[in-house]
């Protein structure tokens, strides 16, 4: 690739700078002349067709506007360019094309140029053949006055391209997932990354799936599948498989947050603490299934961290730091009532936490709830039925949040 000053040629005016663009390639018919207008300076890489990853390098805008053209003669096709408000041209590029429209040469001048200091001059480029690191690509199905974009893959790549499609795969604005990703799709995930999504205040938040993004067809968002949560999530989490999503939803945000609270007292001396198994208030949520038909709700443990999909099982033991606690869901009684038993044997009261979620499946889809348990001191060295017997409650206002709603429409 070189770039000569010659004489002027009889065709050239002292007012305006010839260029030329050379090749001994017979099969190029026309070239394309490439006008660099501007370095981008916010651009990191373009990632040409058939890319795996983005390359990095340098971004180059050319000059709006339709595509320079030039048939080729003698191997030769010449361009004429006259100085304006705006002579300066960074970059000067060609590409040489087949009677298909096959790049079959490319030349990149990588030196400034203000066209009014050369007037009356002849600027030659000669074309090189491509390589797997050369790259000339187009829109599908462009018009032949559009634009080409170039890839000049080496230590150090460089990108030139149209400010107004800087891809060229025909995709621009709300439609374009990466305007820097020839016809960009996400990658698919082998594991699922989960997400929260709530469409308006008024509906509930759901656990879903991460969309990918597909030029030009589907834009990156959170698919809901059948899982409500409470509507705090969607407020204060940004992964619902997060366990300290978990924790502060159930421990720390306002009492109207849907969870079961349980308190248990126990029982012994220090050191040797234990629940009692008797007396134990069951845990009724079925007031928002008061007015349903067909309300069933199949109460069930998941450890926290949630992670999806679920799988409900009827216990859950959990360490406190001064010894292991086993929660058992007992005595179901439909739609939605059941006992929480706890098992425990530790040598000092630990504080609230939320070891687990309580999975509740609705009419048509499921619900997760925070099961939040807090230990205190009874007072009592043997169990005295509903004096040491442990209680489980739902906050009778976290009943307006959406999640009950969702879980039966």
């Amino acid at each position: 690739m070189r770039w000569l000053l010659v004489a002027c040629l009889a065709a050239c005016s002292h007012d305006s700078m010839a260029i030329e663009v050379v090749s001994s390639d017979s099969s190029i018919t026309r070239v394309e002349l490439v006008l660099v207008e501007s370095h981008c300076d916010t651009c990191d890489g373009d990632a040409p067709p058939g890319a795996q990853a983005k390359p990095t390098g340098d971004v180059y805008y050319q000059f709006a506007g339709d595509r320079l053209i030039a048939p080729v003669s003698a191997g030769v096709a010449g361009f004429t360019l006259l100085p304006g408000a705006s002579d300066h041209i960074p970059k000067l590029g060609a590409i040489g094309f087949d009677a298909q429209g096959m790049a079959k040469g490319v030349a990149l001048l990588d030196q400034d140029i203000h066209i009014k200091d050369h007037l009356g001059e002849v600027i030659q480029l000669e074309l090189s053949g491509m390589t797997a690191q050369t790259i000339v690509w187009r829109a599908p199905n462009a018009p032949d006055t559009a634009e080409s974009c170039i890839a000049i893959l080496s230590d150090h790549n460089a990108f030139v391209v149209p400010r107004d499609d800087q891809d060229c795969d025909g995709v621009i604005g709300a439609d374009e997932c990466d305007p820097f990703w020839y016809l960009y799709a996400k990658p698919a995930d082998t594991t699922p990354q989960y997400c929260l999504e709530q469409q308006s205040a008024t509906t509930s938040c759901m656990v879903g799936t991460e969309m990918g993004c597909v030029d030009g067809q589907t834009q990156a968002g959170c698919r809901p599948s059948s899982y409500c949560v409470p509507q705090r999530a969607c407020a204060d989490c940004s992964d619902p498989t997060d366990p300290g999503c978990v924790d502060h939803v159930g421990t720390d945000s306002t009492p109207a947050v849907p969870r079961i609270h349980c308190t248990i007292p126990l029982v012994g001396t220090s050191g040797n603490y234990t629940a009692c198994l008797t007396g134990i208030a069951p845990v009724n949520v079925d007031m928002p299934y008061a007015t349903a038909s067909n309300a069933v709700c199949n109460p069930g443990f998941i450890k926290a961290p949630v992670m999806f999909p679920i799988n409900p099982q009827s216990s859950v033991a959990f360490d406190t730091g001064q010894g292991g606690v086993t929660l058992t869901i007992a005595n179901p009684n439909m739609p939605c009532e059941f006992q929480i038993v706890p098992m425990a044997s530790v040598s000092s009261i630990p504080s609230h936490s939320v070891p687990a979620v309580v999975v509740l499946h609705g009419p048509t889809r499921t619900m997760l709830l925070p099961l939040v348990v807090e230990f205190t001191n009874a007072n009592q060295t043997v169990c005295s039925g509903a004096l040491t017997a442990a209680s489980c409650t739902v906050d009778t206002a976290s009943f307006a949040d959406p999640m009950w709603t969702c879980a039966r429409t």
